[in-house]
């Protein structure tokens, strides 16, 4: 029998394929205010609405995270949206910061902040109030442990509901928390403490349900459930701890009781906020503790696409972080229906695998609302958004990001993988 040998290749890997030494991570933390004027238009809803009262302050809380080779600072906002492109550059080039992401809670009781209102006094002073807070932060690092849990709550229903026929009907209120799908119910947490099992400086919290208890007819100033989540947190776990709330995808899936008014309203955030801080706080207590050598790792790439007339092409800046092998987030400028963070859970190599939605790290795109595919075909809620991208986006922003971590663990590269010999039949003639 005649063997071809097709070739042997000897290659040096690129950095993702190599094996780094761990290196510990500092952590800097800072909280700022940046409860808007009342003359600032709430987001949400697609309708004109003016504040007349503030009901609870809003925040940007910042947590940089520094290794020897990477730095990232990760602001989440109680905002409608967060999309300050001049920020993101000021705090690389005046503080040496590569990499930054803007993240909004998706309040519906909370404005925008992005280029079409930058202008304005109060997003002028957001900017300079965000940009000394990761200063502040820069300052006072700390040697860091990081640990991530993971626990369950039910608090949330799909709000398309698919016929027998075919048809999508909508349902904002399940006061009798009837079962939906899909959901996805689970609570994320990042602890971050000082190092060998020190004091408890932060904790990230990710769920995948909208901030809206609050509804269309409600004009205060609210950070929904996520600010009654931190309340109760810090209550329970020491108010010089800061708690961070970020939204996973979840685009269609709303509180059990959602867009209310009044006082109704403001007794719901309560007892959501409430229920999940009381999961959140059992995660953190129960967590175990982890190193403060931590390998981390983050790539913004864009994703480009064309509309869906194929008229306009353009990027969505996508932004994939590792932290330790164990941790992995996907930072999205866009509402990304819920089955796009189950997909990436169930197929990530990472154990610990989350979406970050409405999180801005480049570019001039927030793309909207993105349904899947078979939604888009359903129809009903999210299928005829506003969404500057085309059908198929979300599944495409899934793939990338798990191809991003299959290369981060170096399981990845450009090499062809599969047999370099081939076995060839005896081609002599009998």
């Amino acid at each position: 029998m005649k063997v071809l040998r097709i070739g042997a290749l000897v290659l040096t890997l690129s950095a993702f394929s190599s094996v780094p030494m761990a290196t510990s991570v500092r952590a800097g933390l800072a909280v700022v205010e940046i409860t808007p004027p009342l003359t600032q238009r709430l987001a949400g809803y697609g309708v004109e609405r003016r504040p007349e009262s503030v009901h609870d302050s809003l925040f940007a809380r910042i947590l940089l995270l520094r290794t020897d080779d990477v730095s990232l600072a990760i602001i989440a906002s109680d905002l409608h949206r967060l999309q300050l492109p001049g920020l993101i550059d000021r705090i690389g080039a005046d503080l040496g910061i590569k990499h930054t992401i803007l993240t909004g809670s998706h309040s519906h009781s909370a404005p925008t902040l992005d280029p079409t209102n930058s202008g304005t006094t109060w997003a002028k002073d957001v900017e300079s109030k965000i940009f000394r807070g990761v200063a502040e932060a820069e300052k006072n690092l700390f040697r860091a442990e990081i640990a991530a849990s993971r626990g369950l709550l039910a608090a949330g229903h799909n709000v398309r509901i698919v016929k027998d026929a075919g048809t999508v009907e909508e349902r904002w209120m399940n006061p009798n928390e009837e079962g939906t799908a899909p959901i996805d119910p689970t609570v994320t947490v990042l602890r971050v403490s000082e190092e060998g099992g020190g004091k408890l400086r932060a904790v990230l919290v990710n769920f995948s349900c909208q901030p809206a208890i609050l509804g269309p007819d409600s004009h205060v100033i609210s950070a929904d459930y996520p600010g009654a989540l931190v309340q109760f947190v810090q209550a329970e776990l020491g108010s010089d701890v800061v708690c961070m709330f970020t939204t996973g995808a979840s685009a269609q899936v709303y509180p059990f009781r959602s867009r209310l008014s009044g006082q109704r309203a403001l007794v719901e955030i309560e007892k959501m906020g409430q229920r999940l801080g009381g999961e959140v706080v059992r995660l953190v207590r129960s967590a175990s503790t982890a190193g403060a050598d931590v390998e981390m790792k983050v790539l913004p790439k864009p994703i480009s696409f064309t509309s869906e007339n194929g008229s306009n092409s353009f990027d969505l800046m996508v932004s994939t972080v590792l932290i330790n092998k164990s941790i992995a987030l996907v930072a999205v400028p866009a509402e990304l229906f819920v089955e796009f963070q189950l997909d990436l859970s169930a197929r990530s190599p990472i154990p610990t695998t989350f979406i970050i939605s409405n999180a801005y790290s480049s570019g001039s795109l927030c793309a909207g609302l993105i349904p899947t595919i078979a939604a888009a075909v359903e129809g009903g809620f999210g299928s005829d958004s506003d969404s500057a991208s085309r059908i198929g986006t979300g599944e495409a922003i899934v793939d990338e990001a798990i191809i991003q971590l299959y290369r981060f663990i170096g399981r990845l590269d450009d090499i062809p993988r599969g047999r370099l010999v081939v076995e060839l039949p005896d081609l002599k003639s009998p």
